[in-house]
């Protein structure tokens, strides 16, 4: 199912629910996930320029896991 969503266009909301799970997943050491929790965070936020919480998510995923922040 997951896989499948980079292929189709969806809400801002189910993007953001698919970018939370690939970062729960690189957080509990499954580190391949990490790169698509960034792609879906980041989409997230530009598709829904109106909520701050794609944004936030993206600022304490990369606090976690150490990366620098890109303002």
């Amino acid at each position: 199912m997951i896989s499948e969503a980079q292929h189709l266009p969806r809400p801002p909301r189910s993007v953001y629910a698919d970018g939370l799970v690939y970062a729960n997943l690189a957080l509990s050491g499954q580190h391949q996930f990490t790169d698509q929790t960034y792609r879906y965070l980041e989409r997230t936020s530009q598709l829904n320029r109106t909520s701050i919480m794609p944004d936030v998510a993206l600022v304490i995923f990369s606090s976690k896991i150490g990366n620098a922040i890109n303002p």
